[in-house]
């Protein structure tokens, strides 16, 4: 076996030198190379003392390694070593050896101990449990490492170890320490971090006069180690990440330490004999409960770094101002409504961070700290800045983000070393003047402000490289934006553009453009010169065509095209070889483009949304392909090329036509391999009606004809329709009840039944010819988000089944939903209009209560955080957010009532655009609106008493409203529709306390009998409604429901018992 060529290289390296060191690291060494090596060596550098083996991969060492004696240090880190060769021993030389990640190393040679001369031993990231006694007969170590090793304990015998200066102990499984540790008495620095299980030291730690550095942090230390107070000569001691609750008045003894590290404990308050420790330098205090510093703070004046953040702090003492020293300051995350002016004594700040606090001014002389390079503000409440900010000039980061700037002045023009400036997330109605001077911008944040245009003389911040005016209000770019040449990312989403000018295609560095969510109907000429773009987006415009000079963007990796208005893809497309990502949905699509099959590398293909019939068998060329998103299509078949794409990992394909031999293939082909990722919907034409009978058994034979027969007559859309403009309905009704069928949870065990019942309920609603036609298309919208009185239904189980299954998920998760709808309906009453509410309602109560709703792309509102009542996917289909009325307004409404605010009842966003659910707040909503059911329990119970005995009394008296038989299952349905005679209902049961059932009943039967034959006779006389007449009943209709909701929501949240069908103009 010859030497390799780099191999040979590196010797000739090495005797180009001193020939006393050789590096053969990363060369994937075998041990029978390194054998071969060893004569090589011993010929060529005779004189050899430094052998660096690291990163090989080699199991063993050859015996030959021994012949090496003159080595002084090896390296055989990062290889496969399970064990030692005993030859190691005779390198009776060495001084130094790393053995560090060989993860499989257990054991050790016994006579190790040979290596009389070994000062440095790195044994971590190995697998050795327990530590190895042979190490503690090499009196000389002076450094050992054995972090990251599982070791569980320490043997008496670490006590022979007398010489040792450094001792990293950390990330192991460490219960407790011998009271041997104690006479290392040469130790200088001991780690004993991220030993979880370790609540304690010896006394005999003490003993350790000379340690300088002791590390305890990740420890479950609950209170102040007092041994510690003796080692007088301690420079540095980390306590961080414990559960220390407080610090004894003798830490003041530690007078020689100049680093201290407490942050993430549970401090609520400091000694003042913190203050004797005259000589610390850092201090780091973040992340506990102080709500104000001690008395003697100003003492330490040595101090050069302070950390203070996350605490709970609502003043600083005017004597901070004495620690003139301090070079950087952090004040993040507090209460701090105000500073004191003698913060600006501070003239050494370098570093000042105040964000995340109650801020509404800066300081008086705040322009003194003249040094200041970083200054963070963001998330206060700055309503203006003072002039004298200019005379800070020698910042080069400036945050101003997350406050309620209107202004600024224009001094801050002088800043001219600025390279990093945010000020996103205000009320900046426009740039200052002046604000060309900033030539060394780098990086601009002006995202979420109200920005309608912007000066020409942005044009001269060339260095720019980010520039983000995403969430503005721009109608145009300015000249001189071409002269932006350094730009790399720049974001232009949420705006109103209608237009770019030509010249954007000089920004030929850009990397990252966004102009999502604009009003762009065209792209411009010039467009494709910017031939470095890697990600470009374009949803959510109105985009009809693009030019095919798009295709000259052949670094493109990440197209999104999605909710414009393309039928089609220009030619060339086909040349952005590099797409990984291409999002197509809510298009026009009828067809797949066939340049599409030439993107090979294509991973990501979202096609939702469009009027795909079918897809090309090409499909099966895309290789790569991970993620193929196709809901809400027409499609029937896969082409069977589909099952060759090894790399796909999600296929989504809900809300189409598959056939039943389509989703069968499916299954078998695709179900084991994706689980859950594989969406389709199940029920089709030709098994729907296996679920009907599941549903309404053998004795609902005639039911489920008349549903069969009906819905197969019907044609329903799911908006309102013009049809003076030609507008024809989108689905059959047999399609839509296909759709919901779908869509009926299954296995819910005992409360299944509460599902079948209200499916049939739903049904009945369908086919009655009094119901309105959008009724069904709310039935295709998923059961749990239904408008129709099935939600009354499930309130009365609710009702019963909290009391006896208090801790049932399926029942909370229920009533949890519904106190949320409640809630939200009665806060957004005035923002919305009538005939959005329920799709609003529905779509904002999905993004608290959907679990994976943030990931979702459709969802304009991203609200993250534990769900503790979130039903599964599998309970509720997720189907989109299909509200387009979400309004700034709406959507801040919305956050306050479930998500974390502040002291001023304002959403806090975790990064822009994102909430997080406050569960406190939820859980008060469910606990309400529980209270609430609870009251009208009662009246329900009466009704539901009074329904079964009126039912019995009928098949008693073997009533009929009508000589049809047929007809007696529709008869009997409207007249127990509480809904339709809620008047007369309340009217009989609310006079009669004797509780007469069957008097009762024949009052309501004769009073419904002689109401439904009035309305009888009066259809009969009466012409077919035109579509205008259908519209005023459906108006009329619509505001007697808007009325009762409100009147309902205005009356503490009590939940409505006969609510009629709130949704009216549902879109899928």
């Amino acid at each position: 076996m010859q030497l390799r060529e780099e191999v040979n290289k590196r010797i000739q390296k090495s005797l180009s030198g001193s020939g006393r060191e050789l590096d053969l690291s990363n060369l994937v060494l075998t041990a029978e190379e390194v054998k071969l090596l060893i004569p090589v060596i011993q010929e060529k550098l005779p004189r050899l003392e430094i052998l660096n083996l690291r990163k090989n991969k080699f199991k063993q060492l050859p015996p030959e390694i021994s012949k090496l004696t003159n080595l002084k240090e090896l390296d055989l880190s990062n290889n496969k070593l399970k064990e030692l060769s005993p030859e190691i021993c005779r390198l009776t030389n060495l001084r130094k050896l790393n053995l560090s990640n060989n993860y499989n190393l257990k054991r050790f040679p016994p006579k190790i101990k040979e290596l009389e001369n070994l000062r440095i031993l790195d044994l971590s990231s190995t697998s050795l449990d327990k530590f190895p006694l042979e190490i503690t007969t090499l009196i000389s170590l002076q450094q050992l490492n054995l972090s990251d090793t599982s070791l569980q304990g320490l043997p008496p015998e670490i006590g022979k170890l007398i010489n040792l200066k450094w001792l990293d102990l950390s990330y192991n499984l460490l219960q407790q320490l011998p009271p041997e540790i104690g006479r290392l008495a040469n130790l200088r620095e001991l780690n004993l971090s991220k030993n979880e299980n370790l609540d304690e030291v010896p006394p005999q730690i003490k003993e350790l006069e000379n340690l300088r550095i002791l590390n305890l942090s990740s420890t479950s230390l609950d209170k102040f180690p007092l041994e510690i107070i003796m080692l007088i000569n301690l420079q540095q001691l980390n306590l961080s990440d414990t559960s220390i609750q407080g610090l004894p008045p003798e830490i003041g003894k530690l007078i020689n330490l100049k680093w201290l590290d407490l942050s993430h404990n549970l401090l609520q308050q400091l000694p003042p004999e913190i203050s004797k420790l005259i000589n610390l330098k850092w201090l780091n205090l973040s992340h506990n409960l102080l709500e104000q510093l001690p008395q003697g703070i100003e003492r330490l004046v040595s101090l050069i770094t302070l950390g203070l953040s996350y605490n709970q702090l609502k003043q600083l003492p005017p004597q901070i101002g004495n620690l003139v020293k301090l070079a950087n300051l952090d004040l993040s995350r507090n209460l701090l409504k105000q500073l004191p002016p003698e913060i600006s004594k501070l003239i050494n700040l370098k570093w000042l961070n105040l964000s995340h606090n109650l801020l509404e001014q800066l300081p008086q002389g705040i322009e003194r700290l003249v040094n200041l390079i970083t200054f963070a503000l963001s998330n206060n409440q700055l309503k203006q800045l003072p002039p004298q900010i200019g005379n800070l000039v020698k910042l080069t980061n400036l945050d101003l983000s997350h406050n309620l700037l209107k202004k600024l002045p224009p001094e801050i023009s002088k800043l001219i070393n600025l390279k990093w400036l945010n000020l996103s997330h205000n009320l900046l109605e426009q740039l200052p003047q002046g604000i060309e001077r900033l030539v060394n911008l780098i990086q601009f944040g002006l995202s979420y402000n109200k920005l309608k245009q912007l000066p020409p003389q942005i044009g001269n911040l060339v260095k720019l490289t980010n520039l983000d005016l995403s969430h503005n209000l721009l109608e145009q770019l300015p000249q001189g934006i071409e002269r932006l040449v350094n730009l790399i990312q720049f974001g232009l989403s949420y705006n109103q553009l209608k237009q770019l000018p030509p010249q954007i295609g000089n920004l030929v560095k850009l990397t990252n453009l966004d102009l999502s969510h604009n009003l762009l109907e065209q792209l411009p000429q010039g467009i494709e010169r910017l031939v470095n773009l890697i990600q470009f987006g374009l949803s959510y415009n109105q985009l009809k065509q693009l030019p095919p000079q798009i295709g000259n963007l052949v670094k493109l990796t990440n197209l999104d095209l999605s909710h414009n208005l393309l039928e089609q893809l220009p030619q060339g497309i086909e040349k952005l070889v590099n797409l990984i990502v291409l999002g197509l949905s809510s298009n026009k699509f009828r067809q797949v483009p066939s340049s599409i099959w030439k993107l090979l590398n294509l991973q990501k293909l979202y096609l939702s949304n469009n009027q795909l019939r079918e897809l090309s068998a090409e499909i099966g060329r895309l290789i790569n392909l991970q993620i193929l998103s196709l809901p809400n299509n027409r499609l029937e078949t896969f082409p069977e090329t589909l099952a060759s794409l090894n790399n796909l990992k999600s296929l989504n394909a809900m809300n189409n036509p598959l056939s039943y031999e389509t989703i069968r293939w499916l299954g078998g082909t695709f179900q084991t391999r994706l689980g859950d990722r594989l969406r389709y919907t199940r029920s089709t034409l030709r098994d729907y009606r296996a679920v009907l009978m599941a549903l309404y058994g053998k004795e609902g034979k005639d039911k489920i004809r008349r549903i069969e027969v009906y819905m197969r007559k019907k044609e329903y859309s799911y908006k309102p329709i013009d049809e003076k403009k030609g507008e024809k309905p989108d689905k059959s009704g047999r399609d839509i009840l296909v759709e919901f069928l779908g869509k009926v949870p299954q296995n819910q065990g005992s409360y299944q039944k509460l599902y079948d019942k209200a499916v049939k309920n739903l049904l009945d609603q369908a086919i009655n010819e009094e119901t309105r036609k959008n009724t069904i298309a709310t039935i295709a919208t998923s059961l749990n988000n239904c408008g129709t009185p099935v939600m009354n239904l499930i309130r009365q189980h609710l009702i019963g089944l909290s009391k006896d299954e208090k801790n049932n998920i399926l029942v909370q998760n229920l009533i949890a939903r519904e106190a949320l709808e409640a809630e939200v309906s009665s806060k957004l009453n005035n923002l919305v209009k009538e005939n959005e509410s329920v799709e609003l309602i529905n779509t904002l109560v999905d993004c608290v209560y959907l679990k994976g709703a943030e990931t979702m792309e459709a969802n304009k509102i991203k609200i993250v955080g534990e769900r503790e009542r979130c039903p599964s996917k599998s309970n509720y289909p997720l189907y989109g957010f299909h509200a387009n009325t979400i309004t700034p307004e709406v959507t801040q409404t919305f956050v306050r009532i479930c998500c974390i605010t502040d002291q001023e009842g304002e959403p806090v966003q975790e990064s822009p655009g994102v909430y997080t659910l406050d569960q406190k707040k939820l859980q008060d909503i469910t606990d309400r609106y529980r209270a609430n059911l609870g009251r009208v329990s009662p009246k329900i119970q009466v009704i539901e008493n009074f329904k079964g005995k009126f039912n019995t009394y009928l098949k008693q008296k073997q009533a009929k409203l009508f000589d049809d038989p047929d007809n007696w299952d529709s008869s009997l349905g409207r007249l127990l529709d509480v809904d339709t005679h809620e008047k007369e209902l309340n009217e009989i049961l609310g006079q009669n306390n004797d509780k007469d059932w069957v008097e009762l009943s024949q009052k309501y039967f004769e009073k419904i009998k002689e109401k439904i034959k009035e309305e009888a006779s009066k259809d009969c006389v009466s012409t077919p409604p035109t579509p205008e007449t259908e519209a005023v009943r459906s108006k009329s209709f619509r505001q007697v429901s808007i009325q009762k909701q409100r009147k309902a929501s205005d009356t503490d949240l009590t939940p409505t018992i006969n609510t009629r069908q709130r949704r009216t103009s549902p879109q899928m």
